[in-house]
């Protein structure tokens, strides 16, 4: 008979007490072995995402007035065999056109038809591991600097005497890069929303991820072995300060990726005594052209006529 007010369990043993906690501390351990392979893998997972080939396959040029567009390509110093279209309109001076993540040779036609209107050759180029050119690899414009130095060598091959660089997002920071690696001697440089670091250019496009400095640290790990560098070493804008050639930033005070802040820090640190900053109203990424195309024209003539000024 069981006393009236007494229980009907056992008492817990004196070994059941004991591993009650050791039972909280494994579901503990577990909940943190998950979050840091959630961690890491999300990492790798941005890293193979952002630096995915956009290979395509291009079959017809557009039109270029009475000018034709022919296939060009050159080498790069890693090997890699890049492509794009050429179109002749002057002997002795070419604009090469580099376009944004995921774009290639088609993306930039309508400000490369400005340039050819006065009077202007073009080089629209592949980048690596886009449209046609070789590389599984997109560099996030670091190993892009290799096909920008690669282009330049090729136009001065073919005679002219005069070269402009024209870059659009990461296009452009491949230009910044290679502007920082070598002596290029551009005549002048065009940069379209161009990212001034990596780490601002990730915590734009993720907003939503909190502490961004320890977030992103699987990403720099991750990064450093997917591109063989660390991803500190993208800064476009510490290249500023060796960019003296004529220089028109291009900015949309809409653009989420690039913010207009960052396109004035880098105005700000370019050494070029003949620089312009163009920031286009309501503008967003990569969409300038569009929303803002008599600036953005009236920006690049005054560009070309700091061009052919006395320096």
């Amino acid at each position: 008979m069981t006393e009236l007010g007494s229980s009907s369990r056992p008492p817990r043993s004196f070994s059941n007490r004991c591993l009650a906690p050791v039972g909280k501390t494994r579901r503990l351990l577990l909940v943190v072995a998950v979050l840091l392979v959630g961690w890491l893998g999300l990492g790798w997972l941005t890293v193979r995402v952002v630096t995915a080939a956009h290979h395509d396959t291009i079959d017809t040029a557009p039109a270029f007035g009475e000018r034709t567009a022919e296939a060009a390509d050159t080498r790069t110093t890693d090997d890699l065999t890049v492509r794009g279209w050429h179109v002749r309109a002057a002997p002795d001076r070419v604009v090469l056109v580099f376009s944004g993540i995921g774009g290639d040779r088609r993306s930039n036609v309508d400000v490369a038809r400005h340039y050819l209107a006065r009077g202007w050759s073009l080089l629209l180029a592949d980048l690596r591991a886009t449209g046609e050119s070789d590389g599984e690899v997109v560099g996030l414009g670091l190993l892009e600097a290799q096909d920008v130095i690669a282009w330049c060598a090729w136009a001065r091959a073919q005679g002219y005497r005069q070269v402009g660089l024209h870059g659009q997002s990461l296009g452009a920071a491949a230009v910044a890069y290679a502007l920082g690696e070598q002596d290029l001697a551009p005549s002048f440089v065009a940069l379209e929303a161009c990212y001034d670091s990596i780490d601002h250019a990730l915590a734009n496009r993720l907003p939503f991820v909190p502490l961004p400095s320890v977030a992103f640290l699987p990403v720099q790990w991750f990064g450093r072995m997917r591109l063989g560098v660390g991803l500190d070493e993208l800064r476009p804008i510490d290249r500023m300060p060796a960019l003296e050639a004529p220089v028109l930033f291009v900015a949309g005070d809409a653009d989420d990726k690039v913010l207009p802040g960052e396109s004035r820090a880098l105005f700000e640190a370019c050494a070029s005594p003949a620089k312009e900053l163009l920031m286009v109203e309501g503008a967003g990424h990569a969409r300038i052209w569009e929303h803002g195309q008599r600036a953005y024209a009236a920006s690049l003539d005054r560009l070309l006529q700091r061009a052919a000024a006395p320096r």
